[in-house]
């Protein structure tokens, strides 16, 4: 079997390279790797190897964007256009595998199924503005769309002027009646059918990307309402995006919206998961959870 890892990495190209040597440990495995364009300099701190594949473009990516989605979309271009894989596997430079790289391959080559991923149909309950429409249909100025502190005078007005769509205190843009929008993860683990089919839906509907341009986080809803979309009768798994995030509230200081960083302290969490990937690691901030899982599963 072969599989294409998709990894964006944003820094720390340390932790980056932990999970690079976990998935070339399976010779079936390619790496392609995008350097955010704010750090095009560590690309050089990247493993050298037949199977790494580093990215000659940088995209200047920012938290919430559509950025996101370009340089995502250039990731999985990349992978159509250097060949055929089994498999494409989303990832962040802050991940690890949890389990041996062969369990994922066993899994995958056991279930075969189109497409790996979290998601529910909009509203989301627990989604802010209408259960998260207004994450698209609102015009979203950039000055929101940044990652800022909890307290931060922006964060508060960003919930204001979401508030003010929720309560129909402003209007939103009117939003095709023929999608059925989702709302889910942006990490996900997809066939080579789905990535063929998605590329070429992308590609040949240009007002597809449009809906987005302007949108709040709008990565966990473009791809799986692309998935739903497209799947048909092919199974899936629309439950289990195969990675283990914690959310426990453990005493660390992160924005509201973040998962924890994963540490001794949730290890016992992370094996009963029984999940491949576990996000997100930082070998900075505890580096003894990061050689336990490079000793057991490299």
């Amino acid at each position: 079997m072969k599989i294409a890892f998709v990894l964006s990495v944003f820094d720390n190209p340390k932790q980056a390279n932990c999970f690079i040597q976990q998935a070339i440990s399976y010779k079936g495995s390619t790496v392609f790797v995008h350097i955010d364009a704010k750090k095009q300099d560590i690309g050089e701190q990247i493993i050298k190897d037949k199977n790494v594949i580093v990215l000659p473009k940088h995209f200047d990516v920012s938290w919430a964007e559509y950025s996101q989605i370009e340089m995502y979309n250039y990731l999985f271009s990349s992978v159509l256009e250097y060949g055929k894989f089994d498999y494409i596997s989303l990832n962040s430079g802050n991940d690890l595998f949890i389990r041996p790289v062969k369990d994922f391959i066993d899994y995958l080559n056991d279930t075969r199924l189109y497409a790996y991923y979290n998601c529910e149909p909009l509203p989301k309950s627990y989604w802010q503005f209408r259960g998260g429409y207004g994450r698209i249909a609102v015009w979203w100025p950039k000055c929101m769309l940044r990652r800022l502190p909890n307290h931060h005078p922006l964060r508060y007005l960003r919930t204001l002027y979401g508030q003010l769509y929720h309560y129909h205190l402003i209007p939103g843009r009117k939003l095709p009646d023929n999608i059925r929008f989702i709302g889910g993860n942006d990490w996900f683990t997809i066939s080579q059918d789905c990535l063929t089919d998605m590329m070429g839906y992308i590609n040949s509907h240009k007002e597809w990307n449009k809906i987005f341009y302007h949108s709040y986080i709008g990565t966990e809803i473009y791809y799986v309402t692309l998935f739903e979309m497209l799947k048909g009768d092919r199974p899936v798994c629309d439950k289990n995006n195969l990675r283990f995030v914690d959310w426990k509230p453990r005493g660390q200081k992160k924005n509201t919206g973040s998962p924890n960083i994963l540490t001794m302290e949730c290890l016992q969490d992370i094996i009963d998961s029984k999940r491949f990937f576990g996000r997100k690691f930082d070998c900075r901030k505890d580096q003894e959870i990061v050689d336990y899982f490079m000793t057991h599963y490299l």
